[in-house]
């Protein structure tokens, strides 16, 4: 009897002992995943613009405006330290037939392609784009290339950013004498000046040699500045405003053309936050093959 009592009290003791230890049991504690930067991202822009151009021949002045639409996109993606990514441009102008279509380009389109090594506050790369363009009466399309170095840097709210280049952009009938071949340059800075709201100024130069069909060298100064507003919608809508100047001439300066031409559209970035990301600090350089145009114009 004694024999059965311990062992009913054994049994008892070791199930309250189970249940005890089951209720101290703590689950392991699993620290959070850091989420993965986006393996690519990117930017598309659809919109129209406003152009005024003026052709100044030794005081005799020819101006003109005009309408049209653009387009551009841009895809990175990051493979560890490289980074590749291709981009492109595109516009179209409406010139009319007032008789002044034959001072700026009708079209123009720019494919490029980037490779380089990125960093978290930086990148250093080297860029290469292909350009199509006519001539000043719109009449024959040509085409050029261009390729450099670029980079960008983070500082505080600003990314800076740059691109140093040779450009080869044919005009008048196709031969060498005529168009742009030269160097140039081209910088400027994004400013995140809240989550909603971007700002990025730019300029630019260039030279080159034979400018004009005479052989006199030529050059060409840019400039623009860019808005970007998150319109705060499920697609990521910004809505984006620019005005980009242009200026060329040869170096004597007895002839100069002079381009404004503002852009109002929709910019859809993916992969990025923030309004900065409706806009691309490196985009392929458009300014060599316009100059092309302008030369052709003087």
């Amino acid at each position: 009897m004694k024999l059965k009592l311990g062992v009913a009290l054994g049994a008892l003791v070791a199930g309250m002992g189970g249940a005890y230890a089951a209720d101290l049991y703590v689950p392991p504690v699993v620290a959070p995943v850091a989420e993965a930067a986006p393996a690519y991202w990117g930017v598309v822009e659809l919109g129209g613009l406003g152009r005024f151009t003026s052709y100044d021949d030794d005081g005799d002045i020819e101006d003109g405006s005009f309408g049209g639409v653009y387009g551009s996109f841009a895809l990175w993606g990051d493979l560890g330290v490289v980074r590749v990514g291709v981009d492109g441009y595109g516009e179209w102008l409406n010139l009319g037939e007032d008789g002044n279509n034959d001072i700026t380009n009708a079209s123009l389109g720019v494919l490029g392609a980037h490779i380089g090594a990125g960093f978290d506050a930086a990148y250093l790369g080297v860029f290469g784009a292909l350009g199509m363009y006519p001539d000043a009466p719109n009449t024959e399309t040509f085409n050029g290339y261009a390729v450099g170095i670029e980079g960008t840097v983070d500082v505080d709210v600003a990314t800076l950013y740059g691109k140093l280049g040779y450009a080869s952009a044919p005009n008048e009938g196709g031969i060498d004498d005529e168009g742009f071949f030269g160097y140039f340059v081209e910088g400027g800075a994004i400013f995140s000046l809240s989550d909603d709201f971007a700002l990025q100024v730019s300029a630019g130069y260039g030279t080159s040699e034979p400018f004009e069909t005479d052989d006199e060298t030529g050059y060409y100064a840019a400039w623009g500045v860019k808005g970007a507003y998150n319109l705060g919608t499920e697609l990521n809508l910004n809505l984006v405003a620019s005005y980009d100047g242009l200026y060329a001439a040869g170096n004597e300066d007895d002839e100069s053309v002079i381009d404004h031409t503002f852009k109002i559209g929709l910019s859809i970035p993916f992969g990025g936050a923030g309004a900065a990301s409706a806009l691309n600090p490196v985009a392929s350089p458009t300014a060599p093959f316009r100059a092309s145009v302008l030369a052709d114009v003087m």
